[in-house]
């Protein structure tokens, strides 16, 4: 039944190469317990198995006419793309290995400082009018960055006040705060 069921299952999760990459996504996360996942499908689809399995239960006699045509029906061809998806994964290193050097560079590269730096009259007029969990919205026109991210606005921060602000809005102390 193991074979029957992974080669089923194969056939409608493997060969959607979305869908496949999904589980192999979720095997690496513990809290799903499908780290014998792979493994256990790799064995019960190998077709030397298959056809050993396939031969003993149609030559056996004790085995019920029904199950026998339900283990023919597995397929021993249907393919699974570990090459497309190793050149995916690989693919995928590469670009996001590039994106985070051209970000740090881009970000780097400035022909001028912003025209706010050290004014202390623009910070005293935005901290008064900030509240808690506000969001920030940046153009910074003299950096290369601004130039290569796409939009209007190059950059969001988020203000999450004062230790003061934080306590009157009863967040100070909860757990999911604890980590800002």
């Amino acid at each position: 039944m193991a074979v029957y069921d992974f080669t089923k299952v194969g056939e409608s999760i493997f060969n959607s190469k979305s869908l496949r990459r999904v589980v192999k996504g979720f095997v690496k996360f513990e809290d799903y317990q499908l780290q014998d996942y792979l493994a256990n499908y790799k064995k019960f689809t190998n077709k030397k198995l298959i056809t050993d399995i396939q031969d003993r239960i149609n030559s056996s006699t004790d085995i019920d006419e029904d199950y026998k045509k339900l283990v023919t029906q597995i397929d021993k061809t249907f393919p699974v793309s570990v090459i497309s998806d190793a050149g995916v994964k690989g693919t995928t290193s590469v670009v996001a290995g590039a994106a985070r050097l051209w970000g740090f560079l881009s970000d780097h590269t400035a022909w001028r400082e912003g025209r706010l730096k050290d004014n202390i009259e623009a910070k005293a007029l935005i901290e008064t009018n900030l509240k808690p969990l506000d969001l920030i919205f940046e153009k910074r026109t003299f950096l290369l960055s601004n130039y290569t991210i796409p939009g209007h606005w190059g950059h969001v921060g988020i203000w999450l006040g004062t230790k003061k602000d934080l306590i009157k809005m009863g967040v100070w102390n909860k757990d999911y705060f604890a980590p800002f």
